[in-house]
């Protein structure tokens, strides 16, 4: 069981596109607020498309430390695993690719769960879900995908216990779930709507909260500060995947992007939407920001 958050807590889910897409987090959300409508604890998205735990590191300052959070959710493990290897012919150097990616991932986090933890911050990790590998869909699958993901999890256990702090199996529970359910979009990584639906369902019971029935869009009163955190998620995803520099000038960011759109023929469509996208919300992000603190103060907390 997991503990629920107390009266006041300031709680940053830190972690990939599964957290950027901010479905669990509008769900937790609307649950505490039916059930505790006066705790005044604010949820607050950290997640960065194309995330990873070392990835996570450069950004603790700007985007996680600036909330002063008490609490931290973390899910890492599905991009660290350099899946997409497997889709390569099997040879040394794969393996030892893959076997470094893992070996920065045990690294990563570790260091990520000390440094939060130094600053006095309550962390709890998630497991990443299982790699949908025996599914069919409109994408092949990596053969050998859900065996991958499965080692990242083991080791999101181990130091779980290592540094006794609480875990939710989402892998565990997903690897159940699937047979019974269809959970996936049609990548074999992302969870449909029913799959987020899913996961919040169970993270929210391992804290003896009900969920409720499944909601197909977030209640009214978070709609606006769901579309504001949407563009957060844009900015930090272009920063990540493009930019690739954190501490560069606004000026060599911009340019940076403007380069890449220049010279993008071959690249995949959401990249590209990603870099355009920078390009229009990058310049609002301090107004961004502040929007969805104060949306979240009205709305939630109804002052």
């Amino acid at each position: 069981m997991l503990e629920r958050f107390p009266y006041g807590a300031r709680v940053c889910f830190i972690g990939d596109s599964l957290t950027a897409q901010n479905t669990v987090q509008w769900m937790t959300v609307d649950c505490y607020k039916r059930n505790f409508p006066d705790s005044n604890i604010e949820f607050i998205n950290c997640g960065v498309a194309g995330g990873a735990a070392w990835a996570a590191l450069q950004y603790l300052e700007d985007d996680v430390f600036i909330h002063n959070p008490t609490h931290a959710v973390i899910g890492f493990g599905v991009n660290d695993s350099s899946r997409w290897d497997l889709s390569r012919p099997r040879s040394f150097e794969r393996y030892d690719r893959m076997v470094s990616a893992f070996e920065r991932f045990k690294k990563c986090m570790r260091e990520l769960c000390d440094i939060l933890i130094a600053r006095g911050i309550k962390v709890t990790l998630c497991t990443p879900p299982p790699y949908d590998e025996f599914h069919e869909s409109s994408e092949p699958a990596f053969v050998g995908g859900y065996a991958l993901i499965l080692a990242y999890a083991d080791e999101v256990r181990k130091i779980a216990e290592e540094k006794n702090l609480p875990v939710c199996d989402y892998f565990t529970f997903f690897a159940r779930e699937m047979q019974m359910d269809t959970l996936y979009c049609g990548d074999h990584v992302h969870p449909n709507h029913h799959g987020y639906y899913t996961m919040a369902k169970y993270f929210l019971a391992q804290q003896g909260l009900e969920l409720g029935e499944e909601k197909a869009t977030p209640p009214e009163y978070l709609r606006e500060w769901c579309k504001k955190v949407g563009e957060k998620v844009e900015i930090y995803g272009g920063e990540l995947m493009i930019v690739q520099n954190y501490t560069a000038s606004l000026e060599d960011k911009i340019k940076k992007v403007e380069y890449y759109l220049e010279h993008c023929e071959n690249e995949i469509p959401r990249k590209i939407e990603i870099a355009n996208n920078y390009l229009r919300l990058k310049p609002q992000q301090e107004q961004i920001l502040k929007d969805i603190k104060e949306l979240y103060i009205k709305n939630v907390f109804n002052k």
